[in-house]
């Protein structure tokens, strides 16, 4: 890597100020702080209330294939202007074509 961009949009170049750059960031980004620690044990205690079961309705649609309304929706909702996925095509090329490809999408994803 030969640039990075920091928090406040300045470019660092050299390569000690990148490391300390990413170290700084991902050790602020997981810090666990007694707020965060209090909030985890808040939410596991709240889930202590919650059904651990799937009913037979909620299995079947949590398991039933989307239909095209559902597809076309999700599309639709996709963020622009992102790396491609598995199938190396950009959003923008599936948007553009839904109208060709659409048929195709479903009875892959369906099957």
């Amino acid at each position: 890597m030969e640039m990075l961009r920091d928090l406040d949009d300045r470019e660092l170049t050299e390569e000690s100020a990148i490391l300390d750059f990413v170290h700084h960031y991902y050790a602020d980004l997981y810090a666990q702080t007694a707020e965060s620690v209090a909030e985890i044990r808040e939410q596991d205690r709240a889930l202590n209330f919650v059904h651990q079961r799937v009913t037979e309705e909620e299995n079947r649609c949590l398991t039933e294939a989307p239909g095209a309304e559902e597809l076309r929706k999700t599309v639709k909702s996709l963020p622009l202007e992102k790396s491609p996925g598995e199938d190396g095509l950009p959003v923008e090329v599936l948007r553009e074509l839904w109208d060709e490809v659409s048929m195709g999408c479903l009875q892959f994803i369906q099957e």
